[in-house]
């Protein structure tokens, strides 16, 4: 199963993603603002650049993942 989760950098999403990818079972993708925060993606997450206010780069992000 794809999942996207924003704030992956954050307390919740870090802690979510880290687990979805460690079940196995999940494609884990993160949003990001800058492409500086992706180096604070836990492993095995794909990053993907977006920003939650701006409505053409989340229809980018969502036909990308």
């Amino acid at each position: 199963m794809r999942t996207l989760i924003t704030g992956v950098t954050g307390f919740i999403g870090y802690s979510l993603a880290k687990r979805l990818v460690g079940d196995g079972e999940h494609d884990v993708y993160g949003l990001v603002r800058f492409t500086g925060q992706a180096r604070k993606v836990p492993e095995g997450v794909e990053t993907v650049i977006g920003d939650l206010t701006d409505y053409h780069s989340i229809a980018k992000v969502i036909n990308s993942v």
